[in-house]
């Protein structure tokens, strides 16, 4: 048996290196070719082929890593799954080296950290990543059973790999996996680092990579969302789907606004493209059109690519606003803009603008996690009980602007591959010439309160309310450069303001745009780009980029 076990092993060696997935899928197969070329080179150096294999599989993970992950850490496939993958891979390979005198160039230990970096920041409170692009379900080493989604056991393999104790804090525990990659010293390790300090940032945007993490902390009940804002893949975009401006939002812990997944790779053509299609993602379509085109399971023939065009991050609200040209080849050619607005530790607003001369019809979609329980609130809105994380929680979801009608149903999720599963799927719907403007409120609730969402009238744009017991709060949406409503007047790309009441003084506010402006009830704020200020006491605080200045 063990001859006929090392005939085979060198035979898949000499496999290996006579067919290299250089040209066919030069990803994790090729990442994965070469580690498995590193461990028959460095544990059967018995073999003739040994040195060759060695050498050869660490140059190709050397020359691999820079191009497979992006300066700022994201997996070039635009596939979070994959990118799990990768780290696995590599972080094996550097254990592999640490222990048979393999040293580990700088540049490589740098990009790998960000890659576990952002793994860490995709991370939702449960452990688990949104299913960004295909996943298969694969694994490199099957070592414990756990969800599709669970990174909790390479988050704790890199914290230790690199003395990043702060990835064993976003893990929350200690895996089985740990135990057999870094025996008991390892998980104890970990066990001792899991109550310290997380990072030190929440929200952050990866621009190159295109995703922007919006969180109010690290927690097992904090509030995370991830939003696409990048680029479909790369070259022939394999692991893509049409998920441009797509949005994930977990609350307590729980997912609740969810990707659809992959389900099928080529068992069904048919299932293959309706989940890889923008209607299978929480972002629109127009004129039943997706994004972007594909051109048999793992190829597009029409591929586009998002942009941030801003970014900010404060102590108050994140603010994101993104675009992509997807469906520019229409006949009257569209522009789909989002903006999200994510009031720290409260509530998300989303706001879908499609920029068109021309008649469309826009659907915003809107995925929810299995096992939500849908009840209706009022004719636009509806509370949504998850089942997951830390406690049962409940989210209002209402939608408004111009929005013709919503839709809800059951449409499909595929939590893993190969199967699928019935979930709450709902369709904000506009019908109209020109600009069309659909706007979404997400919100966090107890028991019992009350949230109530609402336009009120205003010049040069729209003003939408969130009226909650203690709060109201105005984001102001201009159309262009000028907006006014009664007791406010704007500047600037937009705002939000924060008032006790409809009447009452403002006691807080966000101000974004170039050289931006904004007057509440004879409270003054300026900026040259973005900016944020707070009633303390009596006088006023102001943090923001450039110059921002309060007069009262």
């Amino acid at each position: 048996v063990l001859a006929r076990m090392l005939k085979y092993l060198y035979t898949h060696g000499r496999h290996l290196e006579s067919y290299l997935s250089t040209y066919f899928s030069p990803n994790t197969h090729l990442t994965g070719e070469a580690v498995g070329l590193l461990y028959l080179g460095v544990l059967l150096p018995e073999f003739s082929r040994a040195r060759q294999w060695r050498r050869l599989g660490w140059r190709i993970l050397q020359e691999q890593l820079g191009r497979q992950i992006r300066p700022d850490g994201v997996y070039f496939e635009q596939a979070s799954y994959y990118h799990r993958y990768t780290i696995d891979i590599y972080l094996n390979a550097i254990m592999l080296g640490e222990h048979n005198g393999i040293p580990l160039p700088q540049r490589m230990r740098s990009r790998l950290e960000l890659a576990a970096a952002h793994l860490a920041d995709l991370t939702r409170p449960d452990g688990t990543i949104p299913m960004i692009g295909d996943d298969d379900g694969g694994s490199l080493l099957v070592l414990e059973q756990r969800d599709f989604a669970d990174v909790r056991a390479t988050l704790a393999s890199a914290s230790l790999v690199f003395e990043k104790p702060e990835w064993a804090v976003v893990a929350g525990k200690a895996t089985e996996e740990v135990l057999w990659l870094f025996g008991p010293e390892g998980l104890k390790q970990v066990d001792r680092t899991i109550a310290g300090e997380p990072p030190a940032h929440q929200s952050r945007l990866f621009p190159v990579g295109g995703y922007a993490i919006m969180r109010d902390g690290w927690g097992p009940t904090a509030k995370h969302a991830v939003i696409d804002c990048g680029p479909l893949g790369e070259a022939n975009c394999g692991h893509a789907h049409s998920d441009l401006l797509s949005i994930e939002i977990a609350v307590a812990g729980a997912p609740v606004l969810v990707d659809t997944g992959t389900f099928t790779y080529t068992a069904s053509a048919a299932d293959r493209d309706a989940f890889r299609h923008s209607s299978a993602h929480n972002t629109l379509t127009v004129d039943g059109e997706s994004a972007a085109v594909p051109d048999g399971p793992f190829s597009w023939s029409l591929k586009t690519a998002a942009k941030a065009e801003s970014w900010w991050t404060g102590g108050l609200v994140d603010r994101l606003v993104a675009s992509h040209a997807g469906f520019r080849r229409l006949p009257d050619p569209a522009t789909h803009r989002r903006t999200v607005y994510f009031v720290r530790g409260e509530y998300w607003i989303i706001v879908d603008s499609l920029l068109a001369a021309g008649t469309h019809e826009t659907t915003a979609h809107y995925h929810f996690a299995p096992g939500t329980i849908v009840t209706p609130d009022t004719p636009a809105a509806v509370r949504l009980e998850t089942t997951g994380g830390e406690a049962r929680q409940s989210l209002f979801f209402a939608v408004t602007g111009d929005v013709d009608e919503v839709k809800w149903e059951q449409g499909w999720v595929s939590p893993s591959y190969g199967s699928r599963t019935e979930a709450p799927y709902a369709r904000a719907i506009s019908r109209g010439t020109g600009r069309r403007d659909i706007i979404s409120v997400l919100c966090p609730v107890t028991d019992g309160a009350r949230v109530s969402v609402s336009e009120v009238e205003a010049e040069g744009g729209r003003a939408v309310v969130v009226d909650r017991q203690g709060t109201y709060d105005v984001v102001m949406i201009p159309s262009g450069g000028e907006m006014r409503m009664p007791g406010v007047a704007l500047h600037g790309d937009g705002a939000w303001v924060r008032r006790a009441s409809a009447d009452a003084a403002p006691e807080a506010l966000a101000l974004f745009g170039a050289d931006s402006r904004i007057t509440v009830a004879g409270v003054e704020v300026t900026a040259s780009l973005a900016a944020e200020a707070r009633r303390t006491g009596g006088s006023w605080v102001v943090e923001g980029e450039g110059r921002a200045v309060v007069h009262e």
